[in-house]
């Protein structure tokens, strides 16, 4: 059970960013406002603005570096006391990793200080047994406790769900039961602000303002996806559509975005997410086009980019602090208008075609850390951000967004030259390209040689149409579109099949036979389905959705990109053996993919889908049997 003591793991990654950020606190660059978060509520720890002589608590008027030192390493001890009830109950190895013998002496709090103290609460473990304590206590009444487990929620899911129904019950004034049971309903308002988490689970006011927020946007997105079906309407030709109904900035983009009715449930999440991880957020704002618009929300303007159901998927797996920069970045290299700041005419022209938008994204996240490094640093410019990623680009002696589009459509033009140097390859290398922003030669290099490139962090296999975003519908359609077709395997340069023609997926569910679909076996396609939604649970409709599409040929592209290297030829809907199980106490579920019988050589991964539905796999393991061919 992870520990969630007053917001353990953000009141740590708070204090370790605002150290590397900030190691010489600089007046006019230094900004932090740190927060300790309960069961009850938050209460603000820490806010140091050295740009403003009127900062929340005056805390820093006239104060030198060594001043504001101790101040923020006397709040970091006070964090770590309230995590164990107290000061005098810190255990003897903490105190000796948090170095007390330096406090009040001027000096800065360094993040490899914070983590060390950190690893020394974990391998305590007596913080962690407060955790579990009080995770046991978190509903006031055991009938509601017992009410949300037969739900189908693990223990380690209680403390949040009994935050937010508590931070509902006190907004609309109902029962805990009732809270309890509203909050736990997948899909609600209430459901949809727990998970986004961050500010909205601070308290019961900024609950209640995000339950009216959601309604905001809601009628915000329906005015503006209207717009953008009326203007469509109005005409095949840009410059002869009427555009009387745009009237807001919004609006007057709305017709070349991808605001459509379908798409309302990724923009809110990638919305909410990003208010949620916003100080500065006026989350009492009634105007929907001022906080939600284009010309104001780094999120709204990127789902209105249009980048497509790929890039929307994957860059919904990056945390939203780090998500938040790759908006940035994105905004650096599209603008829905001509002109960045111009937001009053719909775009013409973009610097990247949506064709090429993959594997910008994957060179981006393959080079996060540094796009991330140039951003704490105010060096966020689309110059420095294409000679962090695209160092290819060397021989160019350019990095400008002219150089850079020359420079893709070069690589495109050599992936499809029938006659060039990558014909035979050219498919696969573009997949592995966007996959892993891996540079043309080294993908070329390791499509011919078997030499791995890893996947960047925070790529996912799993990818699902954002009409269906997080749907058991949109899973169920996965399913029926791919568990019927399965396929076999065969050498390189020969027909030979490894497989018998009536070869099929192979599912093991817990306590349960291994059975097949295939062809000839349809009517088990719905049985998966089944078993996977009782195995996740009712309220876990994410995570159900999830596996689904990792049992599909969204989760297997890792046989795609690694038996090839092996020697071995593959597709998406490569016959593969499943079997699943899931933690009890976590809840997540974890899917091991094995070879089939009858091949002479064997491979295995695992994917594991949490409770929230976020996806992580190994690699691909490999090993020859007898009867496989030397390399």
């Amino acid at each position: 059970m992870a520990l969630d003591i007053n917001g353990y793991n953000s009141v740590f990654n708070t204090f370790v960013q605002f150290a590397q950020e900030n190691r010489n606190v600089d007046k006019g660059k230094a900004i932090l406002d740190a927060k300790i978060e309960s069961p009850l509520g938050g209460r603000k720890i820490l806010s140091i603005d050295l740009a403003k002589n009127d900062s929340v608590h005056n805390w820093t008027r006239g104060f030198d570096q060594w001043t504001v030192n101790d101040r923020t390493r006397a709040i970091f001890k006070a964090a770590v006391a309230n995590m164990f009830g107290g000061e005098s109950k810190i255990p003897a190895s903490v105190k000796k990793a948090m170095l007390l013998e330096d406090y009040n002496c001027g000096k800065p709090l360094t993040a490899r200080r914070i983590l060390a103290v950190k690893a020394a609460i974990d391998a305590d473990g007596t913080a962690k047994a407060r955790s579990e304590k009080l995770n046991l206590e978190t509903f006031k009444s055991p009938e509601v406790r017992t009410e949300a487990l037969n739900l189908g929620f693990v223990k380690a899911e209680l403390p949040k769900l009994a935050r937010a129904a508590n931070f509902y019950a006190q907004a609309e004034g109902v029962d805990e039961m009732t809270a309890m049971k509203a909050v736990a309903e997948p899909g609600s308002k209430a459901n949809r602000l727990m998970q986004y988490g961050g500010r909205f689970m601070e308290n019961a006011a900024n609950f209640a303002d995000g339950l009216r927020l959601i309604d905001t946007f809601e009628n915000w997105y329906t005015d503006l996806s209207g717009a953008t079906d009326t203007i469509a309407k109005s005409g095949p030709f840009e410059d002869r559509r009427d555009y009387t109904a745009a009237d807001t900035p919004s609006k007057q983009n709305a017709d070349q975005s991808a605001v459509r009715p379908e798409t309302i449930l990724v923009m809110e999440k990638f919305v909410f997410e990003s208010l949620a991880i916003d100080p500065s957020a006026n989350l009492k704002e009634t105007n929907g086009e001022a906080i939600f618009g284009f010309a104001n929300n780094d999120a709204s303007r990127f789902i209105g980019q249009n980048f497509g159901s790929a890039c929307l998927n994957t860059v919904a797996n990056i945390p939203p602090a780090k998500r938040a920069v790759v908006f940035k970045t994105f905004n650096l290299f599209c603008s829905l208008a001509v002109d960045a700041n111009d937001h009053t005419k719909p775009a013409k022209d973009r610097y990247i075609i949506n064709a090429d938008l993959p594997q910008v994204l994957g060179r981006i996240l393959r080079h996060l850390d540094e796009v991330l490094a140039l951003d704490a640093k105010g060096k966020l410019t689309s110059k420095n951000v294409i000679k962090a990623c695209f160092p290819d680009m060397r021989h160019t002696g350019n990095y400008d967004l002219k150089a850079l589009k020359g420079f893709l459509d070069a690589m495109s033009n050599e992936l499809t030259d029938f006659d060039g140097e990558y014909r035979d390859i050219a498919n696969s290398l573009q997949l592995l390209m966007e996959s892993t922003g891996c540079t043309l030669k080294e993908g070329a290099k390791a499509l011919r040689s078997g030499k791995p490139i890893p996947l960047p962090q925070y790529v996912s296999e799993g990818q699902q149409p954002i009409s269906e975003f997080g749907t058991l519908e949109g899973g169920r359609k996965a399913l029926a579109a791919d568990l019927y077709r399965p396929d076999s395997y065969s050498f390189i340069g020969q027909q030979q099949s490894l497989l018998p023609d009536d070869a099929g997926f192979g599912f093991t569910f817990p306590g349960e036979e291994r059975f097949v679909t295939n062809g000839a076996q349809r009517n088990n396609i719905s049985r998966v389905g089944d078993k996977v939604e009782e195995l996740c649970g009712r309220v876990h409709p994410k995570q159900a959705s999830s596996v689904m599409l990792m049992l599909t040929q969204s989760g297997l592209g890792v046989i795609n990109r690694g038996l090839k290297p092996h020697g071995v030829m593959s597709t998406e809907h490569s016959a593969v053996d499943y079997t699943l199980t899931r933690n009890a106490e976590t809840g997540a579920v974890t899917i091991k993919y094995d070879s089939p019988e009858g091949l002479p050589f064997h491979f295995s991964w695992t994917a594991t889908v949490d409770v929230e539905g976020k996806i992580t796999t190994t690699p691909l393991s490999f090993e020859k049997l007898n009867g496989f061919p030397a390399d």
